[in-house]
């Protein structure tokens, strides 16, 4: 019995660091394996999960962010005075200040794209926290 209480011990101290990795690197990934080390703790460790949950929460949703209403255009259109349609290639554009600031643009929406996966990500990790926070208060 005591190995197990030790055993879920290093599994909850392994979860915070991997909260811990999450807050520091922004790190979907170790955030989803420490809400599954979470889902998974003992019913002895009840209290030492819900401290848990509670802290995923908190990160969660330091991290979540409301929609802004800026999100990625799925095809980029170059400035309107190159006449080139949407999507063309930035070489496309012969007038170098003008290719400057569609490349600027480009790069710009590619962070609009990565923050929309980002917390695409975080509201999954969310939702996934709600459940398996169900599924333990249930059992």
């Amino acid at each position: 019995m005591f190995a197990s209480l030790a055993a879920a011990a290093d599994q909850a101290q392994q979860a915070r660091r991997l909260l811990e990795r999450f807050r520091v690197t922004h790190d979907v990934a170790a955030l989803n394996q420490a809400i599954e080390l979470a889902a998974q703790l003992p019913k002895p460790q009840a209290g030492e999960q819900r401290a848990l949950w509670r802290a995923i929460g908190s990160a969660i949703d330091h991290e979540m962010h409301p929609e802004d209403g800026d999100l990625p255009q799925l095809n980029l259109a170059p400035p309107p005075e190159t006449g080139l349609p949407a999507g063309v290639a930035p070489d496309s554009i012969k007038d170098p200040a003008l290719r400057q600031a569609y490349e600027r643009a480009i790069e710009e929406n590619k962070r609009k794209v990565q923050r929309a996966h980002y917390q695409h990500a975080l509201q999954l990790a969310q939702e996934r926290t709600r459940a398996l926070m169900s599924e333990s208060e249930q059992r």
